[in-house]
């Protein structure tokens, strides 16, 4: 997930860059489209080894939580244009600055190894030997 959130706050930051012309806009929104559409599935995995029991439950949430926070880029996005009076074309950096915030929260959060594999445990009681 590391790789595609950096990926993501670069293009964010050259948004008024890339979306001058009408042969880069469609680069851009490839690139950006391409990066925060990968984190999904790793996102997923990684709540599913969490807890694999909980696995609907987990996935659910992570959906609903996916359309909340683009409800809420949308909504704090209209009130900075409006408050602040920024171009639609000048918010990518402001953008960028969140994605930046994503990828800090993830590196300081994601597992630095592999979790250790369960020991089997025996079905049936051995027999002391005597």
């Amino acid at each position: 997930m590391t790789g595609p959130l950096i990926i993501a706050a670069v293009a964010l930051a050259l948004t008024s860059v890339a979306t001058t012309t009408l042969v880069s806009t469609p680069a851009w929104a490839a690139v950006w489209g391409a990066a925060l559409g990968v984190v999904v599935v790793p996102q997923q995995h990684r709540l599913i080894a969490l807890s694999p029991a909980a696995a609907p439950i987990l996935l659910g949430l992570n959906s609903s939580a996916i359309y909340v926070g683009m409800a809420l880029g949308g909504a704090l996005g209209g009130l900075a244009q409006e408050w602040l009076a920024i171009a639609p074309a000048a918010m990518g950096p402001p953008a960028a600055g969140v994605t930046t915030l994503a990828l800090l929260y993830h590196l300081t959060t994601a597992r630095r190894r592999a979790p250790a594999a369960p020991q089997p445990t025996p079905s049936t009681p051995e027999k002391a030997e005597t």
